[in-house]
């Protein structure tokens, strides 16, 4: 799994600063979409997965694996939802992590 940040302008109504954290998972090896998701938060935070409050209360973490999984039969072309301060974008082998007005 791999992810970084760059820094982006936003095209809104007024010109932001935004974070953008892509993170990237192997379609092989069991890798899921929720695991990267998890993973990747709580590094950015610091803190332990299990310390995160519970992805359901936001989305539905066998629904998201099942819409992104390795099989790539999904006519899903990405999900956006928000997620411990974060915009969650996910994609099929992609997740951008993007931390509104750079906070």
């Amino acid at each position: 799994m791999q992810y970084g940040g760059t820094q982006n302008r936003s095209t809104e109504e007024y010109v932001d600063i935004t974070d953008v954290h892509r993170v990237e998972w192997p379609t092989e090896g069991g890798s899921t979409p929720v695991s990267a998701l998890v993973t990747a938060i709580a590094d950015l935070n610091g803190c332990d997965p299990l310390n995160l409050p519970p992805l359901r209360e936001r989305i539905d973490p066998e629904a998201l694996n099942r819409l992104f999984s390795s099989n790539g039969a999904s006519t899903v072309d990405h999900l956006t939802f928000y997620y411990c301060g974060y915009e969650v974008v996910v994609q099929q082998t992609e997740i951008r992590l993007r931390t509104p007005g750079g906070s």
